[in-house]
């Protein structure tokens, strides 16, 4: 294969990265910048909706104010500090958009722009050029000391409680007030495998939890292990604890009956995704080097193997630092 071979496919990859980007923050921007212009005014159609959803007019004001602010920022260049917190903005209120569509009972028509708009939000951040990017702390590929096993184990024991507490109990309490619906008559066997599914999802949780404790680390990307750890479910799929969410929102939703708590999974699944696809991978690869890769070549990131994968190198029985292949909440 021949240089130009080489490169080619390195600019035409480049090139569709541009595209991807600039079209996601074109529309990003727009949306900004005229939704912003609308709310701040007390424009219809988005000022009327404020009511219906048990909002008071003065928040129009909050969040026209704030769009603007957002919409230039990520039309200016460099930036990169303000960038981030523009983008997370923007995710938050649509997310929050399409959630209070949900609580109220409105339809597909109003809580599905605003997801799709949070998934234009995530494309315009993951393919954002160099310029436009948070300088990347060095990582070194050894991964440091480990943690004493006792901060782990408050650490990760904190982590656990906090991120499951607001994903699988606060959210979902908000989504449905813990409200029971039954769709269909036979819906006590769809309650039954709902509570089966959330006990295996708490159990999975807890056991890759467990297993970073061992390995003196935490799920939290600032606290990895020295060593992949590819021990329990970390055998099976690169994000056990991500399914883990996963199932158990589902079995909320086939418990209580509730739809909106699908859409729920489905919108922390795809968030999941791009965080793993473009922060978690692209670290792991740079801190654990060739052990990472052999693992994400052999482990599926989303659907379980059947048979437990074991490192063909002796001398690694520790391959995959937590999900995703290692550390961070996956």
């Amino acid at each position: 294969m021949t240089a130009t071979q080489l490169v080619a496919p390195v600019k035409g990859h480049s090139r569709r990265r541009a595209i991807a980007y600039w079209t996601a923050t074109v529309l990003l921007v727009t949306e900004s910048l005229v939704g912003g212009t609308y709310d701040l005014f007390r424009l219809d159609p988005f000022f009327a909706m404020l009511a219906p959803l048990g909002y008071p007019a003065y928040l129009a004001t909050i969040l026209g104010s704030a769009k603007i602010l957002a919409g230039l920022t990520l039309s200016l260049p460099r930036l990169p500090r303000l960038k981030e917190w523009a983008y997370a903005g923007i995710l938050i209120n649509m997310l929050g958009a399409a959630a209070s569509q949900i609580a109220v009972g409105n339809g597909p028509g109003d809580y599905v722009p605003p997801l799709v708009f949070a998934v234009i939000a995530l494309t315009s951040w993951a393919y954002r050029p160099g310029s436009r990017r948070l300088s990347a702390p060095t990582v070194q590929p050894t991964g440091g000391a480990a943690m004493g096993r006792s901060a782990a184990a408050i650490t990760s024991a904190a982590w656990f409680v906090v991120t499951g507490g607001v994903g699988a109990v606060l959210v979902p309490w908000w989504l449905t007030g813990w409200q029971v619906l039954r769709p269909l008559a036979w819906w006590s066997t769809a309650e039954a495998v709902g509570v089966v599914l959330i006990l295996a999802g708490l159990v999975v949780a807890a056991g890759v939890f467990i297993a970073f404790v061992r390995a003196g680390g935490t799920p939290l990307p600032g606290a990895m292990t020295e060593h992949l750890v590819v021990t329990g479910f970390n055998r099976y799929v690169r994000n056990p604890i991500y399914l883990a969410a996963m199932t158990v929102f589902i079995g909320e939703a086939l418990l209580l009956g509730q739809l909106s708590l699908v859409i729920y999974a489905i919108a922390v699944w795809v968030g999941a995704a791009a965080f793993v696809r473009w922060y978690e991978e692209p670290a792991l690869a740079a801190r654990f080097g060739a052990d990472y890769e052999a693992y994400r070549r052999a482990v599926p990131a989303w659907h379980p193997r059947l048979h437990p994968w074991t490192p063909s190198d002796p001398e690694h029985p520790e391959v995959g630092n937590g999900d995703a292949g290692a550390s961070s909440a996956g």
